[in-house]
């Protein structure tokens, strides 16, 4: 299924509307307190591409074949998500084409996605290209902030995506990106 990423048009963007749908199931964490989180739990990807690092206060799941997908319940009713889609055969290895062609399909399902930017970046501590966007839930009453990396390394492929309220973004993104940043490589 990693492979179908890149060959067909499947929504990537589907793992973290699931995720914050089945967010809503567990007990609301507290919000970022401004200090680093303790990154306690450890989710390896069946493929052996990448160990996720995070904060007890996430789930994760695999979904497909070795996509991981983190979820959390905030204060106030909210939820966000991390997806980590790691592809061992990327169709491209060129990172432009790469994220050109991973992120179209990740987000053709979100409702009323504006890309605000694409420039190059820094994902977790690789080269790639970092597109930030904005959508709203399928409601229309909530705007959710969206950000994400693509990247190659090792000639295998990484999308690492994360969404988030807008009206807690400023408060939970820098738990999300040191999230992000803890990602291990182990091939």
């Amino acid at each position: 299924m990693v492979e179908e990423f890149m060959r067909k048009p499947l929504s990537f963007v589907a793992l973290l509307a699931l995720a914050l749908l089945a967010c809503k199931r567990g007990p609301p964490s507290g919000g970022a307190t401004g200090a680093s989180p303790a990154m306690t739990e450890s989710y390896p990807s069946k493929n052996g591409l990448i160990t996720v690092h995070y904060p007890a206060t996430f789930i994760a799941k695999t979904v497909g074949t070795s996509s991981i997908v983190l979820a959390r319940n905030l204060t106030g009713g909210l939820d966000e998500a991390l997806a980590f889609v790691p592809i061992e055969t990327p169709i491209s290895t060129e990172v432009h084409e790469f994220a050109r062609v991973v992120g179209a399909a990740e987000v053709k399902d979100l409702n009323s996605y504006v890309e605000t930017s694409s420039l190059p970046a820094t994902c977790a501590g690789k080269p790639g290209i970092e597109t930030i966007g904005t959508w709203h839930s399928s409601r229309g009453t909530l705007t959710y902030v969206r950000k994400a990396c693509h990247f190659i390394h090792n000639g295998h492929g990484y999308s690492i995506a994360y969404s988030v309220p807008s009206t807690v973004a400023a408060e939970e993104e820098p738990t999300l990106h040191a999230i992000r940043e803890a990602t291990q490589f182990n091939r």
